[in-house]
């Protein structure tokens, strides 16, 4: 019980069990599961405790009906109505201003309402607490992700474990069934599916060029840039050396400046670009439009080829599922090879 790195020695003791429950409430809100919250069953005596084992209390009743109708709703209306189909009357259940405090239950044998509230049926039964937990109810299963069965190959049932298997041979084929329905599910039919893949394939080619084609256009302007910012910056050495007394002597002083000035004016003259025009702001901001084209363009043709991959595979799942075709077996250890490479 003594940590090797400090030498300290764990203590068993009422502060250490409040700590790890502190822990494991704060693990349990970051994943979105229930926390228990503490005291909600202390001070009863052992008559209402026995009662309540035994089920003959009838605010125990309305306790169990509430959690089961609580369970199989997904929202506060919902679960409102199936209350009602138990035969429970409700008054209080809204939420509007001027509305009752309390929500309050009657059930078809009883005369009088019992309050969802703290002090009567536990502060878990307030109509605010029930439609907070049916909404952390409905945002924890939308969390969880559906399994997506058409992203995956059909199973090769032509293994030896497999014939020799009965109950393998019985996975597989409902797991095959799954993958196939869900495949067929998504795409309509094998003619939509190969018109999508054709349309898929052909988008992606075309942003692909498109992409080329921007590159040429931002390798050109980056050029282009570079001897403008260069021509900017040395011209006022070129006026200099106009206006000079002495030109040799000014030459010899800025002899880089101006050699630096004539090469940009040369190489903008041939690239076609008006001098007397010539804004440096405005082809910076072109240029990064032009990166902003190229990286939208990117992710449409890498999202275009991931869909026809995705496509692909589910034809090819269909086809081998209605027994068009054969699976290869070089092309499926080919496809593993990779996965594990992966």
């Amino acid at each position: 019980a003594a940590d090797n790195i400090e030498h300290n020695k764990y203590h068993d003791c009422k502060q250490s069990y409040y700590h790890i429950r502190k822990l494991s409430d704060e693990l349990c809100r970051e994943h979105n599961l229930s926390v228990i919250i503490p005291g909600a069953q202390r001070g009863r005596k052992y008559e209402k405790w026995q009662s309540d084992q035994n089920g003959s209390a009838w605010k125990t009743q309305i306790r169990k009906d509430i959690n089961f109708c609580f369970k199989s709703a997904s929202t506060y209306e919902e679960f409102l109505l199936l209350m009602r189909a138990k035969g429970y009357e409700i008054k209080g259940e809204t939420f509007e201003e001027g509305a009752a405090k309390y929500i309050s239950f009657r059930p078809l044998d009883k005369e009088r309402f019992v309050r969802g509230s703290t002090r009567s049926l536990g502060k878990e039964y307030t109509k605010e607490r029930i439609k907070e937990r049916i909404e952390r109810k409905r945002e924890r299963k939308a969390v969880i992700p559906k399994r997506d069965y058409s992203a995956r190959r059909l199973i090769d049932t032509s293994d030896e474990k497999f014939r020799s298997s009965p109950g393998l041979q019985r996975w597989a084929a409902i797991e095959n069934l799954k993958i196939a329905a869900q495949s067929y599910n998504e795409v309509g039919s094998l003619a939509e599916l190969e018109h999508k893949i054709a349309v898929k394939t052909e988008a992606g080619k075309s942003a692909k060029q498109s992409v080329v084609e921007l590159e040429h256009r931002i390798k050109d302007l980056a050029e282009i840039i570079k001897y403008a910012q260069q021509y900017k910056d040395n011209r006022s050495y070129h006026i200099g050396y106009k206006k000079a007394k002495n030109p040799d002597a000014y030459f010899r002083r800025y002899e880089s400046q101006i050699i630096l000035y004539g090469g940009a004016r040369r190489m903008l003259e041939q690239a076609g670009i008006n001098l007397k025009g010539l804004n440096v702001d405005k082809l910076k901001a072109e240029y990064q439009e032009l990166m902003k084209q190229k990286s939208e363009l990117t992710s449409t043709y890498k999202k275009c080829e991931k869909e026809v991959q995705s496509l692909n595979r589910k034809l090819e799942n269909l086809n081998q599922y209605l027994g068009q075709t054969q699976p290869d077996p070089v092309q499926a250890q080919q496809t593993k090879n990779r996965n594990h490479s992966l």
